[in-house]
């Protein structure tokens, strides 16, 4: 079994490799002939070698009837035989002693109707107890555009498609140059993350690495990423993930990022498979996938878009500007309209653009033509004795904004070299700032500001959710240790009694309740509880006790206690594991809340407030964190929720609610939930109730691990 170290350290052999042997070597294969003319328009530096006992030589290069038959050692072995052979070859690749092989055959776990499980598992059974590391199978290739490893047939990377990808940067021109940048892409779907670079080439922006994983049978997006924070020219890791195999790992990755003052964005597609079992209570159906994925990386500091443009507009911006410390934006603009589309755009984003006052409106006013005022966004047109980069120069060198936007038509190189002191703005005050080109940029304004690490965006909303995505990047980020998961053995459901008593010793606010097994202990527990009663059947097989009439409120009187307590038996006929009625006393009415612990899902627990009672799934006004919680991270969550002014803002006439215990309550479970995360895999408190002057648990129901 392979340790980390060794395993990153294969990692590195596969994906820099010096020596390549392409297994499946054929004239009549496209693949081949895709791999053999980028390897040479790139001018790979090492040795490939073709592997085909068919032929003597191929491409004026000799063949090799097998990867041993080179007698020397091999780096990575690159798989295209059809998929019921690749297991063979495989086979003989580790005999060989390969260091990776790379399947780029399809036909295994993708192929649900035909053979492809079974195909799968042979192909790791012949790697079984070796080192040897598989790249896909279905992978699409990588190119690491620092070595000129072009080892792709995608046809993004070939050179004619560069060529007129990159026309900005002229006929004559060194192609790996113009691709090369600081941005990796690591990516589970091969078309799709070529597609990012061939897109991202002609906007100008450059790339280090492009690895495509196919079905991640072994090497996965967390390894590739693991190597990528090791080299010195990736500064940003882009994702497309369908789903984490070890989504335990991904805390301590993306803190080893931000560790090297790396960013992480991820494309998040699709549902993932949470691991445990099926969710039993209302805050694991409301926690759904999609969800606590976002509430994670949110968590872990990584960066989350929603296609492949927002993953080329996030990944410009942070890989050439300075730290965005704040919210406070300058606006400066050459269009009246755009100068307001672009206002509206960053306040969609949570940017204020501040009013400009003292030493800062003076600089401006002298600057600035009669007709024209100071107000932020500044609409600089028709003023001919200034220019945008002086203005710029002006609101970023004062105190009053973070960093700023400016507003121009990039389609004409006039003013294109007008900007082009812009850098020098930046440098000075260290204050990020991009361009929204409200025209379609000129090539040769593509060229000047991508050496000049500028970001240019054609819309204002794009401008600032690149802008907004900056800003979080340059958040710091706490990271606890990882935490531990939930045992994956024997799981239990605890019953309403058995979950109150152990958030009782916890020092949470519980009711006073007593269970009963007969009409005379029910009535005499009630007769304890001063009031009205809640009677409650208590079972772990019923989770949901509404479900069957299992719970029966505001019970009164001896009688209504023997004959609530006779209906709600009836009730649990079939149940071999009640444990009786809980008698419970009435909590007078308030507002309630659903408080949960999802913590099915790899990343550790997940909190959940909201809304709750019984219609807490209907009304799906909840938000989630990632555990553990700060005060202001839960006030925060509030803000979030569709009705949270409730708790957030005083009502003329309507008494205060105890936000501020609620709050506090909510960071406690949250303690709670990280100290026991080995065992609490589910925990439902719907709902809580606040009152004018107290907060109480009413119902709660636990998963525990054992």
């Amino acid at each position: 079994m392979t340790t980390a170290t060794s395993r990153l350290k294969q990692a590195q052999r596969v994906l820099t490799p010096e020596s390549i042997a392409i297994v499946g070597a054929s004239t009549r294969n496209h693949i081949t002939q895709a791999l053999l003319q980028n390897m040479k328009d790139f001018a790979f530096p090492g040795d490939v070698y073709l592997i085909n006992p068919k032929y003597a030589e191929m491409e004026g290069q000799p063949c090799y009837p097998s990867v041993e038959a080179i007698g020397k050692p091999i780096d990575l072995a690159v798989i295209l035989v059809p998929a019921d052979a690749v297991p063979a070859a495989v086979a003989d690749c580790v005999k060989a002693g390969v260091g990776g092989v790379m399947v780029m055959s399809a036909g295994f776990g993708e192929d649900q109707r035909g053979s492809g499980k079974e195909r799968e598992r042979a192909l790791l059974n012949a790697v079984e107890g070796s080192d040897v590391i598989i790249v896909g199978p279905n992978a699409e290739g990588f190119i690491d555009t620092r070595l000129g490893m072009w080892l792709s047939f995608s046809p993004s990377v070939n050179q004619e498609f560069l060529r007129g990808a990159t026309l900005w940067a002229g006929p004559d021109s060194d192609l790996k140059q113009n691709v090369h940048g600081n941005i990796a892409v690591v990516s589970q779907s091969g078309g799709l993350g070529f597609a990012v670079f061939g897109r991202g080439v002609e906007r100008g922006i450059g790339f280090s690495h492009i690895i495509s994983l196919g079905n991640e049978l072994d090497l996965d997006v967390l390894d590739c990423t693991e190597y990528l924070l090791a080299q010195p020219d990736v500064k940003v890791i882009a994702m497309y993930v369908e789903g984490f195999r070890r989504p335990e790992r991904l805390r301590a990755v993306a803190a080893a990022a931000r560790a090297a003052g790396k960013f992480l964005v991820i494309g998040k597609a699709g549902e993932s498979k949470s691991g445990g079992e099926a969710a039993v209570s209302h805050t694991g159906h409301l926690a759904g996938a999609s969800a606590v994925n976002l509430a994670a990386m949110r968590k872990f500091g990584i960066l989350t878009v929603a296609d492949q443009d927002e993953m080329l507009d996030v990944c410009a911006v942070l890989s050439t500007c300075p730290p965005l410390n704040g919210n406070r934006l300058g606006v400066a603009s050459l269009s009246g309209g755009s100068a307001v589309w672009a206002a509206d755009a960053c306040e969609r984003f949570g940017f204020e653009l501040p009013e400009l006052t003292g030493s800062t409106r003076d600089r401006l006013l002298a600057d600035l033509p009669d007709f024209a005022n100071a107000r932020n966004p500044i609409d600089l047109t028709g003023a001919s004795k200034t220019t945008l980069v002086n203005i710029l120069d002006i609101i970023t060198d004062g105190p009053h904004v973070d960093g700023a936007m400016a507003i121009a038509s990039l389609s004409l190189l006039k003013m294109s070299d007008k900007l082009l002191p812009l850098p020098e703005v930046v440098e000075k005050t260290g204050k990020p700032v991009v361009i929204y080109s409200y025209t379609t940029p000129h090539p040769e304004a593509i060229k000047a500001f991508r050496e000049r690490n500028i970001p240019i965006y054609e819309s204002s909303t794009r401008a600032a959710r690149a802008l907004a995505a900056l800003r979080f990047a340059s958040q710091p980020c706490d990271f606890d240790a990882g935490l531990p998961l939930p045992a994956a053995g024997r799981r239990r459901v605890l019953t309403e009694l058995e979950t109150t008593e152990l958030l009782r010793q916890q020092g949470f606010p519980t009711t006073t309740q007593g269970i009963a097994t007969s009409t005379d202990q029910a009535a005499a527990i009630a007769a304890g509880l001063d009031g009205p009663v809640a009677m409650k059947l208590q079972a772990s097989s019923i989770p949901h006790k509404d479900k069957i009439g299992g719970v029966i409120l505001n019970v009164q009187g001896e009688a209504g206690i023997r004959a609530n307590f006779d209906l709600l038996i009836e009730r649990a006929k079939g149940f071999d594991d009640l444990e009786g009625v809980l008698v419970q006393e009435m909590v007078p009415a308030g507002v309630e809340m659903i408080v949960g612990i999802d913590n099915t899902s790899g990343f550790g627990p997940i909190i959940l407030i909201g809304f709750g009672g019984s219609n807490a799934e209907a009304m799906a006004d909840s938000t989630l964190r990632c555990a553990p919680l700060t005060h202001a991270d839960v006030r925060e969550m509030l803000g979030e929720l569709r009705h949270g002014s409730l708790l957030t803002e005083p009502i003329v006439g309507v008494p205060a609610l105890p936000t501020d215990a609620f709050v506090d309550f909510v960071v406690r479970l949250s303690d709670y939930a990280v100290a026991q995360s080995a065992s609490i895999v589910e925990l439902d408190i719907n709902p809580a109730v606040l009152s004018c002057d107290a907060i109480k648990i009413v119902d709660s129901m636990m998963v525990k691990a054992f």
